[in-house]
């Protein structure tokens, strides 16, 4: 390709803090820490990165990166910092007042920012997003960013699948109709998940929700054993239920093991951390007691690599 970035850009990009898991495991709460550090700039699943994600396979390797670079530090981090693309709703648990201070916020808002005067805060940023639902892509992202600073955050297939299921992600409406959840596949009828193979969509589609969801989660898993495997990857990998009991403890394994410094409201954070930790519980009428116990098989295998 004719176009280049500046190679600072690509070594924002190449460092950035990647926060992954299945849906429903946690992820929003540790993004909502990760966003509070110093000099941190966190995303939320970025619409455009979905979009981009399953391209990987298709663009050539200088094609996806340019994109993905630019759309990194361009769109998100330059847009961020002189407060031209920050969630401003106090409403939303994603909103840059939950993780940054009143003052922090208003140097943003009380000021228009030239481009010569964002590229050098830029470049002293940490760029840090999540992603969840994106497993099947995950090994061939890490070896084009080797040097991402991963968490993947691990929770019991009970805990995932009940809150699949009372977000009704999998239900036959969904699935029909597509009312709000994507990633989806266009069928004639049905609409399926882009992770589903081919030959699993009959099975899929004459399953309960709970089986669905458990597919879901049995596929997700399977490509984090896959990487957690992959040499030279090291990620931190938490759980969720011992993050959720013990939250500073565990943070800060984090933030030793990839150099990373608290904010002015950190502490705070992780002080009044209140999480959801009801007993989740699914109804095994409904459910393939072969893919209940790989699911448990494989969240197993995967907690052996917690930090």
């Amino acid at each position: 390709m004719e176009y280049s970035l500046y190679p600072q850009v690509k070594n924002i990009v190449n460092r950035s803090i990647h926060i992954v898991g299945a849906t429903r495991s946690g992820t929003t709460y540790l993004e909502l820490l990760i966003s509070s550090l110093k000099n941190v700039e966190c995303f939320d699943e970025p619409p455009m990165l979905r979009v981009l994600l399953p391209l990987i396979n298709k663009l050539s390797k200088e094609e996806f990166k340019i994109l993905f670079d630019a759309y990194l530090f361009e769109e998100r981090l330059m847009f961020s910092l002189p407060g031209r693309n920050i969630n401003t709703n106090k409403k939303d648990q994603t909103s840059i007042y939950n993780s940054k201070t009143k003052y922090e916020i208003s140097k943003r808002l009380n000021k228009s920012y030239r481009r010569l005067e964002i590229f050098p805060m830029a470049l002293k940023s940490t760029i840090a997003f999540k992603h969840v639902e994106v497993g099947h892509f995950l090994h061939k992202l890490m070896d084009y960013y080797p040097n991402f600073r991963t968490i993947l955050i691990i929770r019991k297939p009970e805990g995932v699948v009940s809150s699949i299921l009372e977000k009704k992600w999998f239900s036959n409406q969904q699935l029909k109709h597509n009312s709000g959840k994507w990633f989806f596949k266009k069928g004639k009828k049905w609409n399926v998940p882009d992770w589903l193979p081919a030959n699993k969509e009959k099975f899929f589609l004459k399953s309960s929700e709970t089986e669905r969801s458990l597919l879901y989660y049995v596929y997700e898993y399977k490509n984090f054993l896959k990487i957690l495997k992959k040499k030279g990857f090291k990620p931190a990998v938490i759980d969720y239920d011992g993050f959720t009991k013990k939250p500073k403890k565990t943070f800060l394994k984090i933030t030793k093991k990839f150099n990373l410094k608290f904010g002015p409201i950190t502490d705070r954070l992780l002080n009044k951390s209140k999480v959801n930790r009801k007993k989740n519980k699914i109804t095994k009428r409904f459910m393939n007691s072969d893919l209940f116990y790989e699911a448990n098989s494989l969240y197993f295998k995967c907690s052996k690599f917690l930090i």
